[in-house]
């Protein structure tokens, strides 16, 4: 999550509407093309707030980690799945929060969706220090 496009407000703001570590925003109004784009959100010093027009998830860390989820909702195949329920408008499209819920993901054991997520996370740490 880019941080450096939000906006500040001096509102007050219910415990429940600042991000948690591992929340996922999931566009559900935008363009298109934008349609089922997801960010994670880390940690950060500063308090942040949910705005509209995204779909706030907080997955259950119990049931599935929140780094291998982020890496689901970037697949082409979960992407695609989210466009096909998009619903057109001018220069908008939406789609329904019931038709997300709608959406299976196949989860593996946590220690396993772990693993996974450690595998990925060498793989680009490798690639990074490949091109230094």
């Amino acid at each position: 999550m880019n941080l450096e496009k939000t906006k500040f407000t001096n509102d007050e703001a219910k415990a429940e509407s600042f991000f948690q570590q591992g929340d996922i925003l999931l566009s559900h109004i935008n363009s298109f093309d934008h349609l089922g784009k997801t960010a994670i959100f880390l940690e950060t010093a500063t308090d942040v707030i949910h705005g509209i027009n995204l779909i706030r998830l907080m997955p259950d860390a119990s049931r599935i980690d929140p780094r291998f989820a982020i890496r689901v909702f970037k697949t082409d195949r979960f992407i695609d799945t989210v466009k096909s329920f998009a619903q057109k408008a001018v220069n908008q499209a939406s789609v329904k929060t019931s038709d997300l819920r709608a959406i299976q993901i196949s989860l593996r054991p946590l220690e396993v969706q772990k693993e996974i997520v450690a595998e990925i996370e060498g793989y680009r740490k490798d690639s990074r220090e490949e091109l230094l």
